[in-house]
């Protein structure tokens, strides 16, 4: 019951937090700054996926996910993608993502693969 995050490519210019179907705001909170400190080490940009596909469960206060999403604002953060099928998250992250602007731009999506598909274009469209 937490959550996690894992490298999906070996450049490490991919980042994933993975989403546990019960979590906490101190999980997120402790993998948001452990990666936060790895992408300041870094010299290139790091996308970032959201992975909530598997979630059943949300904080009462949805703030608090934005907020540490937002602490990750950097100008070594791409895009980030923001998976879930859960209709009612994606409108209120939608919501805060509008009041809350940033560096990075934020994308959502109801499937992983569409995730990847996305990041792939934000690559493209980056490089050339």
């Amino acid at each position: 019951m937490s959550v996690t995050f894992t490298w999906d490519n070996q450049e490490q210019t991919q980042l994933r937090f993975i989403f546990d179907t019960l979590w906490q705001v101190e999980d997120l909170k402790r993998v948001v700054d452990y990666s936060r400190a790895t992408i300041e080490d870094l010299d290139k940009h790091v996308d970032v996926i959201i992975d909530m596909s598997d979630c059943e469960s949300m904080p009462s206060n949805l703030g608090v996910l934005r907020h540490h999403l937002q602490t990750l604002d950097s100008e070594r953060v791409g895009v980030m993608v923001f998976v879930t099928n859960n209709k009612y998250l994606q409108t209120v992250m939608q919501l805060l993502n509008q009041l809350l602007r940033n560096q990075f731009t934020m994308h959502f999506t109801d499937s992983l693969d569409d995730a990847f598909r996305i990041v792939r274009r934000a690559n493209i469209t980056r490089s050339g």
